[in-house]
């Protein structure tokens, strides 16, 4: 299946993509983080504004989202645009470890006692499930399926939406993401049930 799929990836790649994504590596050090790693991916390449934190004892401000932070440690990065992207990615990773703030809510909120699921040992270990990221991207004035996930080399481009291409169609992104999910993973292994998905969307 990986074989299939990275023939796939080497198709469909396009170089503009690497330019005008976010992509980081999972890299070794952040453990089993694929959830933290797939947020990472779909707030940073949103668009959305990161807000600061409040500060209960100034009214007049906040301290900036640790996430916030590392974004900009990220495009400060010296000849980060100039950089290939193999380097700038698994720049990206290991910043991302060295963000503790970061680190500390994911570790924490894995371990939290609301998760319906027990933690693991944080590490190597093999979990059997994994997490990625779909986020429209435009390219050439059309809305394209992107995958983003830490344990590839590249963004996956799956192409063009069906329909209407206005990046406001937030069902007709959806559609595509499922079609994609049901073509490249569950066409693959029928049998299986334990496919999920979740949205990052504007609150109502």
């Amino acid at each position: 299946v990986q074989k299939a799929r990275l023939r796939i990836h080497n198709q469909r790649h396009h170089d503009v993509l690497s330019r005008n994504v976010f992509h980081l590596e999972q890299v070794k050090g952040f453990g089993n983080a694929c959830g933290t790693i797939a947020a990472t991916h779909v707030l940073l390449n949103s668009g959305l504004a990161l807000p600061d934190i409040p500060d209960p004892f100034n009214d007049s401000g906040g301290t900036a989202s640790p996430l916030s932070v590392y974004k900009k440690s990220c495009i400060n990065t010296p000849d980060s645009v100039d950089q290939d992207h193999d380097r700038l990615r698994r720049q990206r990773g290991e910043m991302l470890v060295h963000t503790q703030e970061l680190h500390n809510i994911s570790d924490s909120s894995a371990q939290n006692t609301a998760s319906q699921t027990q933690c693991p040992q944080s590490g190597d270990t093999y979990l059997g499930h994994h997490y990625c990221a779909f986020v429209p991207v435009k390219i050439d004035g059309n809305i394209h399926v992107v995958e983003l996930d830490g344990t590839k080399i590249r963004p996956i481009d799956h192409g063009m939406i069906d329909g209407n291409n206005n990046s406001d169609d937030n069902n007709a992104f959806l559609r595509a993401v499922a079609n994609v999910v049901n073509r490249e993973w569950m066409a693959l292994e029928p049998n299986r049930i334990d496919f999920s998905l979740m949205a990052l969307v504007k609150k109502a």
